[in-house]
């Protein structure tokens, strides 16, 4: 796990000073577009984990990710439906690689209960008007300790080469798809 966070710390540092949470957060627009730029994301992506997910049983069933975030999106006046969504996502040719993927997504997910209380505190928002998708499902500390329990043994089993790849090329797309 530490070669793994070790790897993409860069990628994650540089990831979350681009997408500048601060500005997205400055009005209900920036935030829409923001979560616009996640639904754009994640719809497909979720769609590559779920062809992967023999790779992770024990995460089963995967969060509703693009659905929570098509759920804010109307209730803030977007239907999910519309909108463009990233086709230059990674290929997982390996189960190791797609643990690396879900790696990046649940880790985010941690990130986005900090999120959730910035949105609750400059734009008013709740679970109910706009911030289901960043406050999450029930449960998130125990998917990240079995995730992490899920890459040791991809490890151990397989190397981490396959996870570093997978997540690297994750955030690269990511990155990639948010920041453009």
């Amino acid at each position: 796990m530490e070669s793994l966070r070790a790897a993409t710390r860069e990628r994650h540092t540089r990831i979350e000073a681009r997408v500048d949470a601060e500005n997205s957060f400055a009005s209900i627009g920036t935030y829409r577009e923001f979560l616009t730029r996640l639904y754009g994301f994640h719809a497909p992506f979720s769609l590559k984990l779920e062809a992967r997910s023999s790779a992770f049983p024990e995460l089963l069933p995967l969060p509703p990710r693009a659905d929570l975030l098509a759920l804010d999106l109307l209730v803030l006046g977007t239907e999910a439906s519309t909108l463009p969504v990233c086709t230059d996502l990674p290929t997982f040719a390996s189960d190791a690689e797609a643990v690396g993927g879900l790696y990046v997504v649940e880790g985010s997910a941690l990130g986005g209960a900090v999120l959730a209380r910035l949105a609750g505190r400059k734009l008013e928002l709740d679970q109910d008007t706009g911030t289901a998708f960043l406050s999450g499902s029930e449960g998130l500390s125990a998917r990240w300790k079995l995730l992490i329990a899920r890459i040791d043994s991809t490890a151990e089993q397989h190397g981490a080469d396959g996870i570093i790849d997978g997540a690297c090329r994750t955030f690269d797309a990511m990155e990639a798809w948010l920041c453009r």
